[in-house]
């Protein structure tokens, strides 16, 4: 067992970081599956945030050093364990502006000024999105705007400017959410529409 993200990344030591995306990757393929659910990759400016122990920290540097270093151990081709699969997929999360909920709540939508959006929580991505397989976008609101149909950041910003080319997944229930959570859907077929379009 490795400790939290939040615990490495005060180690300030990327290899700690690597190899628990390694152990990660091993144990998770030895259950028969080859996908994990990490590295997350929000900064913490939040202390009220319920999520605040699973990030590395509030630094932007350390958080892309750390998050590229565990994605690299998570998908290390690993071929001496006789596991199958020899390998498996990091994902990204939260796309994007998810850690800074505006009062603490999980599900609160984060309000992020643009200048902030490129100045802080990009640069973490900008590391890691070369190399990572997969990004599941959050389930919250930015500025407004549900993630899982949002068409400024999931196409403009991930896909155009950050060039991206792997698999973007929703987080759980989210295209649903449109229609039960948000409410910028009148049911759940215009909300997959709206995932689809938007997205």
């Amino acid at each position: 067992t490795t400790p939290q993200p939040l615990n490495l990344a005060a180690t300030f030591n990327t290899t700690l970081s690597y190899q628990a995306g390694i152990w990660a990757s091993r144990d998770t393929r030895r259950a028969g599956i080859n996908w994990l659910f990490s590295p997350l990759l929000g900064i913490s400016w939040n202390p009220i945030w319920s999520r605040v122990y699973e990030t590395f920290g509030e630094d932007p540097v350390l958080v892309g050093s750390m998050a590229l270093a565990m994605t690299q151990g998570i998908q290390e081709v690993d071929d001496s364990s006789g596991i199958v699969p020899s390998r498996a997929a990091a994902c990204g999360k939260h796309w994007v502006g998810y850690s800074i909920p505006h009062n603490g709540h999980d599900r609160a939508p984060s309000w992020v000024p643009i200048r902030h959006l490129y100045q802080y929580f990009l640069p973490p991505w900008k590391r890691v999105l070369p190399h990572i397989l997969t990004v599941m976008e959050s389930y919250t609101e930015i500025d407004g705007v549900p993630n899982a149909a949002n068409r400024q950041t999931l196409q403009t910003l991930l896909r155009n400017e950050m060039g991206f080319q792997g698999m973007l997944v929703t987080d759980y229930h989210e295209i649903f959410n449109l229609f039960e959570w948000h409410h910028t859907a009148k049911d759940r077929t215009a909300a997959l529409r709206q995932s689809l379009q938007e997205g």
